[in-house]
């Protein structure tokens, strides 16, 4: 069971940046409905919940261990860094997606009618 937390522990850093990936790129026919920006704004608060959640959670156990040191919070935080990253990268690609997307259809449209 301890691993299983474990596993659960790590997996779920990548909630935001999976988050991002399918509904901001249309996977899910839902996002089709949302805005772009929404979803944007729902992955970063979804980044910073985590980070909160993770932190508090981190503190509480290592108080009950009886652990001073803060190299948990060195890894929680680079962790938490690697993955704003992430996302960013992820906003950045589809947004370029989006924009040529975009420009070919008009570029296109135009050439078919002349």
């Amino acid at each position: 069971m301890e691993v299983l937390g474990k596993i659960l522990f790590l997996s779920s850093f990548f909630i935001p940046l999976f988050f991002q990936i399918l509904f901001g790129s249309g996977v899910i026919p839902v996002s089709r409905k949302m805005k772009f920006w929404h979803i944007c704004v729902i992955s970063a608060v979804l980044l910073v919940t985590t980070y909160f959640i993770y932190f508090n959670a981190m503190s509480n156990g290592l108080k009950k261990m009886g652990v001073r040191d803060g190299l948990p919070f060195v890894f929680l935080l680079m962790i938490e860094s690697i993955m704003v990253v992430a996302v960013a990268l992820t906003i950045l690609i589809q947004i370029l997606v989006k924009y040529f997307k975009n420009r070919k259809k008009v570029t296109t449209t135009a050439v078919i009618e002349n």
